[in-house]
């Protein structure tokens, strides 16, 4: 059987490592896109992804209009964005425009491993 495979696009490198350790430790692959530019463009290349963790605030293309593109594009791969912002209004414009859930930041290890679980299949810790 084949690790899920996770694009974390996230231009902060210490969260990208963040996360990355998070997901290894549930037997994921994890590739990383530093924007919503490399991110669009990854999953126009064909690559098999099976989620996305997608920082909201991004240099030169934020997250919500990498989904809106991958969307756009027929792509229906979960995308999960993240964000220090949680208005409860911001919240439904995020799911609005094709995001399949929001972490507010900061991500806790519990939760985090909770939600993707409803998306990809992870190995217990």
């Amino acid at each position: 059987m084949n690790n899920p495979c996770v694009l974390v696009a996230e231009d902060v490198e210490s969260n990208y490592i963040y996360l990355e350790a998070l997901l290894k430790k549930v037997s994921c692959d994890v590739v990383w896109a530093e924007n919503g530019i490399v991110a669009v463009d990854m999953m126009k290349s064909g690559l098999k992804i099976d989620l996305i963790l997608m920082d909201l605030q991004m240099p030169k293309m934020s997250g919500i209009d990498a989904t809106k593109e991958i969307r756009d594009l027929g792509i229906q791969t979960p995308i999960i964005i993240q964000t220090a912002f949680s208005q409860e209004n911001e919240i439904h414009n995020f799911i609005d425009s094709g995001v399949s859930e929001v972490f507010i930041k900061p991500i806790r290890p519990a939760h985090f491993y909770k939600v993707i679980s409803r998306y990809i299949n992870i190995t217990p810790i």
